[in-house]
């Protein structure tokens, strides 16, 4: 018997599926999930005779990576092929000198230091699987980089400016803010009611511009790609005026909304309140930015803007109402 330890580092992968089998009939002798590699773990077995060791991904969108096999003589006699999951090792990392490879090892990058008995090969080997396209299924295809109105970078990008307004209490918002017993606004927490795209519309379907709804209270929050069921209220925003122009290097986005759009600033307005605005400007050639972008009453939260995977600031600059008098 022969301890094979199996070193995995951690490069962007979360979970990888070790399985040992029998390479003169393919039959799997061992297998063992590694859940978390952290910063690395020595994977080890307990191995004889002829065996293939498969490694790969518990997901799709990572691949596993091996970066050494360790050899330990055992003083157990084997007869046949074997193999045995022993544990996992996350503690050893560089050190691995005192502790794995005693035998014999193979680092990648480095001539391989093997014990005369044991034969090492990498092969590699594609397995294609065919897809039947069920029956009855028109055929179809997405975009891989479809083009959304919150202008999320997807493969193509412009310039355009999202405004965003919080006038809902956090504790009456339509999500729980954060667990009881816990500090709130310690996690990512919904802190905009309404939010909307302000969008140049491009001349091969009738030019102009528009004014995207992409949220407002009881409408669900999705990000418009094309394989989302349509969302109620979603789409242009009737009566609303836009206007974009360009005075030398500078652009000038100059909005008028409807209140009956936004009737929880209307409210906000009616009770002399202070509302909770912000805005973003993405520019497609250099870095987008927005209005709480640093303050000290904001902090980086997710909600704030769409899309949900880019880094927002919380929308949480106050702003108050006065009456001009002429």
């Amino acid at each position: 018997m022969t301890q094979v330890s199996l070193y995995l580092p951690n490069l962007d992968v979360w979970k990888a599926i070790v399985e040992v089998y029998d390479k003169d009939n393919d039959n799997l002798l061992a297998e063992h999930t590694v859940n978390n590699l952290w910063s690395g773990v020595y994977v080890i077995f307990k191995a004889s005779g002829n065996i293939r060791i498969v490694i790969h991904s518990a997901d799709w969108y990572y691949t596993a990576k091996l970066a050494g096999i360790f050899l330990d003589d055992l003083k157990e006699k084997a007869v046949k092929t074997s193999a045995i999951f022993v544990n996992e090792d996350l503690d050893t990392k560089g050190n691995w000198k005192e502790v794995f490879g005693r035998a014999g090892f193979y680092i990648a990058g480095l001539e391989p230091q093997l014990p005369h008995n044991i034969n090492l090969t990498f092969l590699h080997r594609e397995v294609k699987q065919t897809l039947i396209w069920p029956k009855g299924v028109r055929n179809f295809s997405y975009r891989k980089d479809p083009v959304i109105p919150d202008n999320s970078g997807l493969g193509f990008s412009w310039d355009n400016v999202l405004i965003a307004f919080n006038v809902i209490p956090i504790e009456r918002d339509e999500l729980l803010p954060n667990p009881p017993g816990t500090m709130p606004r310690f996690i990512g927490y919904k802190d905009t009611d309404y939010e909307y795209a302000l969008n140049p519309v491009d001349a091969k379907y009738g030019g102009g511009v528009e004014v995207w709804r992409l949220l407002i209270p009881g409408m669900n929050r999705k990000h418009f790609f094309p394989r989302q069921p349509k969302s109620p209220n979603e789409g242009a925003v009737e009566n609303a005026k836009l206007v974009i122009s360009r005075d030398g290097n500078t652009l000038i986005t100059e909005c008028a909304i409807p209140w009956t759009e936004i009737p929880g600033v209307k409210k906000a307005l009616d009770d002399g309140l202070k509302i909770k605005f912000s805005f973003r400007v993405n520019d497609d050639g250099g870095t987008s930015i927005e209005l709480a972008q640093g303050r000290s009453v904001s902090k980086m939260n997710a909600k704030a803007f769409h899309p949900d995977w880019k880094v927002h600031w919380a929308n949480e600059l106050e702003f108050g109402f006065e009456k001009g008098i002429n």
